[in-house]
């Protein structure tokens, strides 16, 4: 399932300048646009590495980290 923030509705109403931000991410390539925690901060989540180099060269403010391996963070059963 896709990921889910449920403070990005109240961010998005408290700060409309966060919508044409998460369009632009959005149209950069992103697989997943999100806000991050409860804003302002916008970031995209990438499949493809380079995808994400393009779309951090192209987007103002933007920066491209490393990708994470597949699994960080993933919830096994003990």
């Amino acid at each position: 399932p896709p990921p889910v923030n449920d403070l990005q509705d109240a961010a998005r109403a408290l700060c409309p300048a966060i919508d044409p931000v998460i369009r632009a991410v959005g149209r950069s390539g992103a697989d997943y646009t999100l806000v991050s925690g409860s804003g302002p901060t916008v970031f995209g989540v990438f499949h493809d590495p380079e995808r994400a180099r393009a779309a951090a060269a192209a987007l103002p403010g933007a920066v491209a980290v490393e990708p994470v391996p597949a699994g960080y963070g993933e919830v096994r059963p003990a």
